[in-house]
């Protein structure tokens, strides 16, 4: 696994940015039904390893593009949303956004180890 990590090239023999491949891969393994994951169990530790010093190795050479983050999210944003009844109770349309910011805010997605959280300015 670690072999085919390193060596995988796209169609256009490009290599695959940071954790494009192991969700892709990953992703396929469930959809047949395969009962492990190889993003969030142990047993793909050293895999998983080996996949993240050969991209930080890529992003070093420049044969990726570097990660770009998002700016985190300010709690005046967040007041913002409401004030303007985007989020609240008012509509059936602003409870779903409430409720699905919650939803990402606290749970997000249980295959990103390190979530984002609303900063206190």
């Amino acid at each position: 696994m670690r072999r085919f990590y390193v060596e995988a090239r796209s169609r256009n023999s490009k290599y695959y940015s940071h954790n494009s491949i192991r969700v892709g891969l990953d992703r396929f393994l469930n959809n047949k039904n395969i009962n492990f994951s190889i993003i969030s169990d142990i047993e793909f530790k050293v895999t998983d390893d080996a996949l993240n010093a050969h991209l930080i190795e890529l992003d070093r050479e420049g044969k990726i593009p570097s990660m770009k983050h998002k700016p985190a999210l300010v709690r005046r944003d967040v007041e913002l949303l409401y004030e303007k009844k985007l989020f609240g109770l008012e509509t059936p349309e602003s409870l779903r956004q409430t409720a699905w910011f919650n939803i990402m805010l606290h749970f997000g997605n249980p295959q990103i180890k390190h979530r984002s959280r609303v900063h206190h300015t």
